[in-house]
C-alpha cells in the first residue's frame, strides 16, 4: 500500500512541477512506466470482458427464456384447445414464480384473444399488439422498454402438427442480467486492484533491481571527478550492467595505475630540474665565490 501511495505522490508531483524541482531518476521512471501500463491492461481487460459479458449473458438469457417459453406452449397446447382458462392460469402463474427473472407470461388463442396471464393490475392492451409471431416463424424476439426496465419478449406458437392455435409469450427482465455484470464487475475490479497493487510491488522490485547498480556507477563516477581513483564497484550479476561494473573496475584500475606513474614521473623530472638549476646556477655563483675569495687572500697577502 506504500508503494501504491508513493506512486500517487510521484503523479501529483508531475502535475505540479514547481512542487517538485528536481528531475525524475531513472527508477522512478521505470516504475511509473509499468504503472501506467499495468492500469492501462486493467482498464481494457475490464472493458472487453464487460462487453464479452454482456454479450454471453444476452444470448444466456434469451435461450433460457426460449426454452421455458417452449415448454410453457407445450404444456398449454390442450388448455389452449379446450379453452381452459383456469388450467392456463394456474400454469403461467407457476411458470411466473419459478423464475424471478421472468417478468410475465400471458398466453392468446388464434385470435389474438388473452386467454391467461400474470399481471395483478389488469392486462396492458398494447402489450397485445407488439411481438406478433408470423405464421411459419419457430420464434420471435423484441426488446420491449417498459416501467420494469427493459424486457426480452419471447413469442412461440403453441401448435400442433403446423397448425397454429394460439402463441405463448414470456418477458425476460434484462435487469437480471446487468445485476449480473455488476457483481462479476465488482469482483474482477477487486482481483485486478489487487493483481495491480501486487504488480506495482513486484515493478517496483524489479525497478530497484535494475536502477541499484546504475546508482553505484554514477556515485563511483563522481568519486572519480573528485579524484579517487581507487573506487570499486561491487556487482555479482553477470549481465550487461556486470559486465559494465567489470570495465568501470579495470578502467579505474588503469586510471589510477597512470596517476601513480605520472606523479613517479613528475618527481623524477622536478629532482632533474632542481639538479640543473643547481649546475647552470648555483654551482657558478659558488665557483665565482671561491675565486673572489682566493683573490681576496692574495691580496691580502701582499697587502
Amino acid at each position: 500500500m506504500s508503494v501504491l501511495i508513493w506512486v500517487l505522490t510521484e503523479l501529483k508531483m508531475q502535475k505540479n512541477p514547481n512542487s517538485y524541482p528536481k528531475p525524475l531518476s531513472l527508477h522512478r521512471k521505470i516504475l511509473l512506466s509499468m504503472v501506467a501500463l499495468l492500469l492501462l491492461l486493467g482498464l481494457s481487460t475490464a472493458l472487453i470482458t464487460h462487453a464479452i459479458l454482456l454479450k454471453v449473458l444476452k444470448a444466456e438469457f434469451k435461450s433460457k427464456g426460449l426454452i421455458q417459453a417452449r415448454s410453457i406452449a407445450a404444456n398449454s397446447l390442450v388448455a389452449v384447445l379446450t379453452q381452459n382458462a383456469s388450467h392456463l392460469k394456474k400454469l403461467v402463474e407457476n411458470e411466473k414464480s419459478l423464475d424471478p427473472d421472468i417478468a410475465y407470461v400471458f398466453i392468446v388463442d388464434s385470435s389474438d384473444h388473452i386467454l391467461a396471464h400474470t399481471f395483478k393490475a389488469g392486462f396492458p392492451v398494447d402489450l397485445a399488439k407488439v411481438n406478433n409471431l408470423e405464421r411459419g416463424k419457430a420464434f420471435n424476439v423484441q426488446t420491449l422498454d417498459t416501467k420494469m426496465g427493459l424486457i426480452f419478449d419471447i413469442a412461440v406458437p403453441v401448435s400442433s402438427e403446423n397448425k397454429l392455435f394460439g402463441q405463448a409469450h414470456l418477458g425476460i427482465l434484462k435487469n437480471s442480467i446487468q445485476r449480473t455484470i455488476n457483481v462479476i464487475n465488482l469482483i474482477f475490479v477487486g482481483t485486478t486492484l489487487l493483481i495491480t497493487i501486487m504488480a506495482i510491488f513486484l515493478a517496483y522490485k524489479v525497478s530497484l533491481l535494475i536502477t541499484k547498480p546504475i546508482s553505484r556507477l554514477v556515485e563511483a563516477v563522481q568519486s572519480i571527478q573528485k579524484g579517487d581513483f581507487s573506487t570499486r564497484i561491487d556487482v555479482k550479476a553477470k549481465d550487461e550492467i556486470g559486465l559494465l561494473s567489470h570495465a568501470f573496475n579495470e578502467m579505474t584500475s588503469n586510471l589510477n595505475m597512470m596517476v601513480e606513474e605520472i606523479k613517479h614521473l613528475t618527481t623524477l623530472q622536478e629532482r632533474e630540474r632542481i639538479a640543473l638549476d643547481l649546475h647552470d646556477c648555483c654551482a657558478q655563483d659558488l665557483a665565482n665565490i671561491i675565486k673572489r675569495l682566493e683573490l681576496c687572500e692574495k691580496l691580502f697577502k701582499i697587502e
